[in-house]
């Protein structure tokens, strides 16, 4: 766990750390014994907050190296103009990705919210075509894509690579069918 992932549980632990130094005064009786044990299960419950929060951060360190890598494939120049902090690594990561006249802006946030891109530039099928490539590298990643658009759908692709028609019906041609 590196400090930036603490970080993100810095309030909870503030908090907690005062309460214990609170039940350390405490005269030692019954309520001093229970509040321990409170801060002892509330400790166990930062502890497993910081875990979770630390694997949110490795998860999403792992999609953002997945999604430059993606643009490097098809030809994109990426930023990364709003880097993981330290002081607010809840914060999403945002990459501007550059080819040409194309700009693609993509945030990336902490844990299960979807991620939200942009894609500038030309209007039409190059910019489509671009974005469905990216959804391919990053499967080739191991990272599932899905477009938030019904109309960017996976579409239709011939079984053979090169072919131009589609198969013909055996019975095509045949008197009665």
């Amino acid at each position: 766990m590196c400090s930036s992932d603490l970080a993100a549980c810095g309030d909870r632990f503030a908090a907690w750390d005062k309460r214990c130094a609170r039940v350390g005064d405490m005269a030692p009786a019954a309520e001093a014994v229970r509040e321990a044990r409170e801060v002892l299960a509330e400790a166990d419950s930062l502890v497993q907050h910081a875990l979770d929060v630390s694997q949110q951060l490795e998860k999403r360190r792992h999609v953002l190296q997945a999604m430059i890598e993606s643009f490097h494939a098809i030809g994109y120049f990426t930023d990364v103009t709003a880097p993981e902090s330290a002081e607010e690594p809840g914060r999403p990561v945002t990459v501007v990705a550059r080819r040409g006249t194309e700009e693609v802006a993509v945030a990336l946030p902490l844990g299960d919210a979807p991620v939200q891109s942009v894609w500038n530039g030309q209007a039409g099928e190059r910019c489509v075509d671009s974005f469905l490539l990216y959804v391919e590298q990053m499967g080739k990643r191991d990272i599932a894509c899905r477009p938030a658009r019904a109309d960017l759908a996976p579409r239709p692709q011939l079984k053979q690579m090169g072919r131009k028609e589609l198969p013909r019906s055996q019975s095509q041609g045949r008197p009665g069918t």
